[in-house]
């Protein structure tokens, strides 16, 4: 006997929910009730941002060699272009970090994503509003005594001593 599959659950709104269909490891993310968007972009009072911030060097572009001379000379990080396809068609408009100033450089940031086929919205050196910052060299805040635990045993590794 074949089991039938869920159907997708519409969201509060109305709309297909790509959110409560969406899985980590296997398991569900978000139900109508954790749902971040409403059919207006808001949950209650408070307007989440649908902005994501994605750095380029080191999240899209592999940056092996790090800076060098600034050029951007490797391919796309492995699952780049997926990764921000499906921000995409979780609602998301997909803002492009970089440190890379200046609109010659810019503009070969935004050569490289078209080329490989990388969904963007647009492209900045300005940290804007967003629900979220995707970056390799962030780390996550939660107080400033575990903020500067985890930064010294980062440096700890850089400079080849066990943390």
């Amino acid at each position: 006997m074949a089991v039938a599959k869920p159907k997708p659950r519409p969201w509060v709104c109305g709309r297909d929910c790509p959110y409560t269909n969406a899985r980590v490891a296997g398991q569900q993310i978000y139900t109508c009730e954790t749902c971040p968007w409403d059919a207006q972009g808001t949950k209650g009072e408070k307007t989440v941002p649908k902005t994501i911030s994605v750095d380029f060097d080191g999240v899209l572009h592999k940056y092996s060699k790090g800076w060098m001379d600034g050029t951007i000379y490797d391919g796309p990080m492995p699952g780049a272009k997926e990764a921000m396809a499906q921000l995409k068609v979780m609602g998301f408009d997909i803002c492009v970090n970089t440190c890379r100033v200046g609109e010659g450089q810019a503009h070969e940031v935004r050569t490289f994503l078209r080329k490989h086929g990388i969904t963007f919205d647009y492209v900045t050196d300005i940290k804007q509003p967003s629900f979220a910052y995707i970056d390799d060299r962030g780390l996550h805040f939660t107080d400033w005594e575990s903020t500067l635990i985890i930064l010294a045993a980062r440096v700890a590794v850089a400079n080849g001593v066990a943390a």
